[in-house]
């Protein structure tokens, strides 16, 4: 059964080289990359149970959101799997991150472990 809006596999390097092709304009031009990362919805998600806020087929960071942050700048992009596996791109520090797990976790957008990670992250680029 093919579903187009699941079923990504790869590994974390995987994840976040498609993310910085994303950010290094090889995989889009510059103004679709504009129009994807643009905030096209915002509010409860009916399918999630959860707030979300959505560009074209990536969420948008929710610093509001304690379990919705990618946790880096505004701008973050990206989306999270299920289980816990995350990628995402921050064009303000212009890094890309990609988290996988061989377990299925409890959670719905971002994973702790995965926040913790991007907390470490975030300190090395300050």
């Amino acid at each position: 059964m093919q579903q187009p809006a699941a079923n990504g596999h790869g590994n974390a390097r995987s994840l976040a080289g498609f993310y910085n092709g994303l950010l290094d304009g090889s995989l889009l031009e510059a103004d679709m990359l504009n129009e994807l990362t643009r905030e096209h919805s915002l509010g409860q998600d009916k399918t999630l149970l959860t707030s979300t806020r959505l560009g074209l087929g990536c969420m948008l960071d929710q610093p509001a959101e304690p379990n919705a942050t990618f946790g880096l700048g505004p701008k973050a992009f990206g989306h999270p799997g299920a289980g816990g596996c995350v990628g995402f791109a921050d064009p303000d520090y212009d890094v890309a991150f990609g988290f996988v797990t061989n377990t299925l976790g409890p959670y719905i957008l971002m994973d702790p472990r995965a926040q913790k990670l991007v907390g470490v992250l975030r300190e090395c680029l300050q």
